[in-house]
């Protein structure tokens, strides 16, 4: 029993020496202590002293020095853009209800000439088949026949039909243009 106590404490020491001098070696460039010369016919287990000169050297050159040089940023990390749903006219989209946002807002993209669109927002209205109703705003998006985008309230939006109203500034006596979502 004595005799593998006294063997896991010379592991532990020579675990200890190590750590010293691979703590030394990657602070201190250049100040890897030499390691003595153990001829090969030794077969006597090596004894390290728990303090020796050469220790005291190798702690005291072990210290970090004053300023850490700090490692530069990695490149950054490329965005994937997801492309925002459009809606054509008088058409319809069909979304999954697992492609909802888990919180925020759903963004469409809506198209609608340059006339119809105007240059102000234009108030929208969501309508559910169950009789639900959102008001909200769409506003221009930049560019020439771009249309408009309009952001939905992922808490109003749950699995059914929607019709989506648009007021436009249109000169025609219907000023209305109309869009469905569905949600599956």
């Amino acid at each position: 029993m004595d005799e593998s106590k006294s063997g896991s404490s010379l592991w532990v020491v020579g675990l200890a020496g190590l750590a010293a001098i691979a703590i030394a070696a990657w602070l201190i460039p250049g100040a890897t202590p030499e390691a003595p010369e153990v001829p090969a016919a030794a077969s006597a287990p090596v004894t390290v002293p728990a303090a020796t000169p050469e220790a005291s050297e190798v702690l005291a050159a072990a210290t970090p020095p004053a300023a850490i040089p700090v490692p530069a940023r990695p490149a950054a990390v490329p965005v994937v853009e997801i492309p925002v749903p459009r809606i054509i006219a008088g058409g319809r989209l069909t979304l999954d209800a697992t492609a909802l946002p888990d919180a925020g807002s759903l963004t469409l993209n809506l198209e609608l000439s340059d006339e119809a669109r105007g240059s102000a927002t234009q108030t929208v209205r969501v309508i559910s088949v169950d009789g639900r109703r959102m008001d909200t705003t769409a506003s221009s998006l930049p560019g020439a026949g771009s249309g408009v985008r309009l952001e939905i309230d992922s808490g109003f939006l749950s699995p059914g039909r929607y019709m989506i109203e648009i007021d436009t500034e249109d000169a025609h006596p219907l000023q209305i243009r109309r869009y469905v979502l569905e949600i599956r």
